[in-house]
């Protein structure tokens, strides 16, 4: 099946030609032939609207076949991407990280490789914010109960805050031995034999409370 095909059996399943408004560039255009080849226009990321992008996810979910996709998952990976940028856009800014001007767009991915939720990020935020609002902000069919992320998208904070949202924060953490935890209660020094080295004392609970 050809590409433009597979773009014309898209818009017919999922309708989203009714969302087109005349005063947007991001339209479906006729596609024009262009050297041979068939070109069309391009779909800037923020002339998608969020009610719209949740309506093509679902319609995605709707639409997969579990013999060969199997049975829904439940978790997401979250991370930041740099999008280069012009200098002259008022969003651009300096990434220290990835060492060049730009904006960070804040994905997140079910483990199929559909994305349920994006958000533009300043460059200084705090990534965990935004990995607990993609999570529970996402809009879509999918139940979320566990979000895969990196360093940064973790936090002591930030595992609390989903503990209490009821999904899994599942990190990769950096340095991960040197990071120490704390054990539930005073007692049972041996009920983690493996962890022994990283939980020096437990968890304080009077302070929380």
């Amino acid at each position: 099946m050809q590409l433009i095909d597979m773009l014309k059996e898209a818009v017919l399943r999922t309708g989203c030609r009714r969302h087109e408004h005349r005063d947007q560039v991001s339209r479906l255009r006729r596609p024009r032939p262009y050297r041979g080849r068939t070109a069309l226009r391009p779909l800037p990321l923020g002339g998608v609207r969020p009610r719209h992008r949740r309506e093509h996810t679902n319609a995605t979910f709707a639409a997969r076949s579990t013999e060969l996709w199997g049975q829904g998952s439940t978790a997401v990976t979250s991370d930041s991407t740099h999008v280069r940028a012009y200098d002259q856009n008022l969003f651009t800014e300096w990434l220290s990280l990835h060492g060049g001007r730009g904006v960070l767009i804040y994905w997140h991915v079910e483990k199929k490789s559909l994305a349920i939720h994006y958000q533009l990020i300043n460059c200084t935020a705090s990534e965990v914010a935004a990995m607990v609002e993609g999570a529970m902000q996402h809009g879509t069919s999918m139940v979320v109960e566990a979000n895969y992320t990196d360093s940064h998208g973790q936090s002591e904070i930030g595992l609390g805050i989903t503990r209490m949202l009821n999904f899994d924060l599942l990190p990769e953490i950096k340095r991960i031995n040197k990071v120490k935890l704390c054990r539930p209660t005073a007692g049972d020094l041996d009920a983690y034999p493996q962890l022994t080295p990283a939980l020096p004392r437990p968890v304080r609970w009077e302070l929380i409370t």
